[in-house]
């Protein structure tokens, strides 16, 4: 499973290497009062995700669960700053 997860990134790293940056419209809504997602809160959802992965997974659930202490941090730090910032995923 490590070298199917090697690969695949580096599949992806490899077509999205011309790739131009994200760019992320402004939006004039501001979410202004929510309470901040712990790292706690994060490892826990991960623990409640099935243990089931598909190809189309970015990352397989075991590879997700098995560093989530690594994730974590970042994943809280991105949701927070979503939230703070008003910028959401289209998909």
């Amino acid at each position: 499973k490590r070298d199917f997860f090697a690969e695949k990134v580096e599949r992806t790293r490899q077509a999205t290497a011309d790739a131009p940056h994200p760019v992320f419209p402004s939006t004039s809504s501001r979410c202004t009062a929510f309470e901040l997602v712990t790292i706690d809160e994060v490892l826990a959802a991960i623990r409640r995700v099935p243990d089931k992965s598909s190809a189309a997974d970015p990352i397989p659930v075991p590879v997700l669960k098995q560093l989530s202490t690594e994730f974590a941090p970042y994943l809280a730090d991105l949701f927070n700053r979503s939230m703070k910032l008003g910028h959401f995923p289209s998909s």
